[in-house]
């Protein structure tokens, strides 16, 4: 069902596996429990982790220690990131981009997406995927610089542009924001999407909605490939 969100700390990749946080090494996986269920999205803060979890909760810790949760009542939340000091949240079932504070406060930053599932920060711009427009947009103005994505999911910037994991269409595409143009660089995929009729499900109960995270790791990216319970790693530019 998964892997869902990734991250690269310490030298370690990790991934968000549902009930578990695996470590990837040598094309092997060891997963353990962490004690924090429904794991989706997975982000580095500082010398900790943040992940957001199915029951709509924020949760920060480290891999081999304790977790705390910093928000909760969150609607379907995916993507998370540390960004100019802040902790922002793509929170996919309201269509909006929250904060949180450090007294657990959640504040709005954007609120008119339709499907927000990752975030990306380069050069001191915020930059978000929405799913269900196709789009990739920047977060203070609400520019979109990627437009007639294939269910855009995992987001990450690198080597000087931003790379989008499109779902739909099992691929990993580059976009340039200055010139707004998008550029598949890695295709055939197996990568597991909801069809367009579906709806996402966010009981842990039920299978999760899928979700495939990317992130940069040794100064490549990996993907998550969700139709396998595999990962990728390549070396794009």
């Amino acid at each position: 069902m998964g892997p869902f969100g990734l991250a690269s700390v310490g030298g370690r990749l990790l991934a968000a596996d549902h009930h578990t946080l695996a470590t990837l090494v040598d094309g092997g996986v060891h997963a353990a429990e962490v004690g924090v269920h429904g794991l989706r999205g997975l982000a580095v803060v500082a010398d900790e982790l943040a992940t957001t979890t199915e029951s709509g909760e924020a949760v920060v810790g480290t891999p081999d220690g304790a977790w705390r949760r910093v928000a909760s009542g969150l609607d379907r939340p995916s993507g998370v990131l540390a960004a100019c000091g802040e902790l922002l949240v793509a929170e996919s079932g309201a269509g909006r981009v929250v904060r949180i504070g450090r007294a657990a406060e959640v504040d709005p930053v954007v609120s008119d997406l339709d499907g927000p599932a990752d975030l990306a920060e380069a050069d001191g711009e915020v930059w978000v995927s929405d799913s269900a427009r196709g789009q990739v947009v920047r977060l203070h103005d609400g520019a979109v610089v990627a437009a007639g994505l294939a269910r855009p999911e995992g987001l990450v910037a690198h080597a000087g542009a931003l790379f989008v994991v499109e779902a739909a269409a099992g691929r990993l595409t580059r976009v340039d924001p200055r010139s707004r143009s998008s550029t598949p660089v890695v295709g055939n995929l197996p990568l597991a999407s909801l069809p367009p009729h579906a709806v996402e499900t966010s009981t842990i109960a039920q299978r999760p909605a899928p979700y495939a995270g990317l992130t940069e790791h040794d100064g490549d990216l990996v993907v998550g490939l969700t139709g396998t319970g595999g990962a990728l790693r390549a070396r794009v530019h």
